[in-house]
């Protein structure tokens, strides 16, 4: 064998481990890559599973609300099931929403019951106060179509860059 075949075959022999060892580190760093973007995606759908159990609380404080205001006679089933249905929100939400939906579940039982005594009062004074106690509540509750968009959308806001980086893929910097 040549000589020069010789010299060239110790010399790869002797970087060798080096070429071996950066093609490893590449490997590495792509491998790292790879789990922080997996990450990302994870903590993204987090997020996105969240957004849709805290929407579902919110449509459903939007639809009582509109009950409240379109069907008061029925408003006592209605109450209980708002409660049933939102009870879970202490765990998805800070004490200002749960909070919020307590108070709402109060003054609905509030209004049941100011309905109930005007409908068996005594005298039409009586009647006109309770009256403009229910008038009272309704505007209340017509006021937290607004509100309740405010205090939710604090749990819900979705940034252009957050939901351009869900739907067309993540890139990095």
């Amino acid at each position: 064998m040549p000589s020069y075949l010789k010299d060239g075959i110790e010399i790869l022999a002797a970087f060798g481990p080096v070429i071996i060892g950066a093609v490893a580190l590449k490997l590495q760093q792509r491998q790292k890559d790879v789990q922080a973007h997996q990450s990302h995606i994870e903590a993204r759908q987090y997020k996105l599973g969240l957004f849709d159990k805290r929407f579902e609380i919110y449509s459903l404080t939007q639809a009582f609300l509109s009950c409240v205001i379109t069907s008061p006679r029925q408003l006592g089933s209605n109450t209980n099931a708002f409660f049933r249905d939102t009870i879970h929100s202490k765990f998805l939400f800070g004490v200002d929403i749960t909070g919020y939906l307590e108070e709402i579940y109060k003054r609905a039982n509030e209004l049941v019951r100011t309905t109930q005594a005007r409908r068996s009062a005594p005298s039409m004074k009586q009647k006109d106060d309770l009256g403009r106690q229910m008038d009272e509540d309704e505007s209340w509750f017509m006021e937290q179509f607004e509100v309740s968009r405010e205090l939710f959308g604090s749990y819900m806001n979705f940034t252009e860059k957050w939901t351009s980086c869900l739907f067309e893929g993540c890139r990095k910097p």
